[in-house]
């Protein structure tokens, strides 16, 4: 529950609720609009005209939804000019307007996020992961899903909830007087060198390096998949 949402939609691939809802709002506007003569056409032409001289009903009014809509993803002209707009008028182009931003806004959030800093450098595209539907025993896909959204027990997340400066965040487990994140529990911490050994390439454990996090944890192969979460569950 207490998971970064930003970081839930990225792994899953999947768009909030709000935006299905404003798209669906769109198509049945643009339906609307080109539609003939109707009591639905009527009523809409009634509530635009109350919007015109801003008697919303405190924000409830659908037309004036509508007009919000447009001002937000910068077609406001569609707004003005609705009553002129070509029947053909795609909406496949407002309907990508629409994701644009609001993918530009999920990769400022989770690049702008001190908790997702780390889940940042490996999660470049939003998407479905792979290893949600690879890794098919529940406990490890679970404990690779909690470790790649911060939601695990490591001093550098365990110390933001008992506000701990992030510099002191330290390792309790190996004498080295490092932050104890993510990085360091996968590839650094000495009290893990055996399980490194069981379950991680030699590759990643000689002279780790962030580039060699980054390329563990992007990688798409189903066995270091499984390997990984095995690694982290133990």
């Amino acid at each position: 529950k207490s998971t970064h949402l930003e970081g839930l939609y990225g792994e899953l691939g999947r768009y909030p609720l709000t935006i299905q809802r404003t798209l669906i709002l769109i198509k049945y506007w643009l339906k609307i609009i080109n539609s003939d003569n109707s009591l639905v056409k009527t009523m809409y032409t009634m509530m635009k005209y109350d919007v015109e001289n801003n008697n919303t009903y405190g924000g409830m009014n659908w037309a004036f939804q509508i007009k919000n809509i447009l001002n937000k993803i910068g077609m406001n002209n569609l707004w003005k000019n609705q009553d002129n707009l070509p029947n053909n008028l795609n909406y496949t182009h407002i309907k990508q307007r629409i994701i644009d931003i609001h993918m530009q806004n999920w990769y400022t959030i989770i690049n702008n996020s001190r908790r997702l800093s780390t889940y940042c450098m490996y999660k470049h595209e939003f998407k479905s992961e792979k290893y949600l539907a690879c890794i098919k025993i529940n406990k490890y896909r679970i404990a690779l899903t909690r470790f790649r959204l911060s939601s695990h027990n490591l001093e550098i997340e365990t110390g933001r909830h008992t506000h701990v400066a992030r510099e002191d965040r330290k390792c309790k487990i190996c004498k080295t007087n490092v932050i104890e994140n993510e990085y360091h529990f996968l590839l650094v911490c000495s009290k893990y060198r055996e399980l490194r050994a069981r379950y991680l390439k030699p590759y990643y454990c000689h002279w780790p390096t962030l580039q060699k996090f980054e390329n563990l944890m992007s990688s798409e192969s189903v066995l270091a998949m499984n390997c990984l979460s095995k690694f982290i569950y133990y």
